[in-house]
């Protein structure tokens, strides 16, 4: 999947739904957006998220994620400044799967 660019986004609430694989796919956040939530709702399979070492479109580092489980969600508060960063990935841990994305800003 090609990097889901989000960045021009400047209205909240803001949901999008994408199908993910099983490679790394980034998706590249707006600066004003202060927390993402992501949702497995509608797969029977596991969803990897992860940041550090991970590089859109290529293989996912195993070692550095955590799991959404199927059926789950995961609210993520997102910092400010230079700490911030600028995109964060997703992988299916089988095949594809739906994924909901809910950006906010508080």
């Amino acid at each position: 999947m090609a990097q889901t660019d989000l960045s021009g986004v400047c209205v909240y609430p803001h949901y999008q739904v994408l199908t993910i694989n099983t490679v790394a796919n980034e998706i590249v956040l707006p600066d004003s957006c202060d927390q993402i939530e992501i949702e497995n709702w509608h797969s029977s399979a596991d969803l990897y998220v992860g940041q550090n070492n991970q590089t859109d479109d290529a293989t996912w580092d195993t070692g550095y994620y955590f799991v959404i489980p199927a059926k789950q969600a995961k609210a993520i508060l997102l910092s400010r400044g230079g700490a911030r960063a600028k995109s964060i990935y997703v992988a299916a841990s089988v095949n594809t799967i739906p994924v909901h994305i809910e950006l906010v800003n508080k």
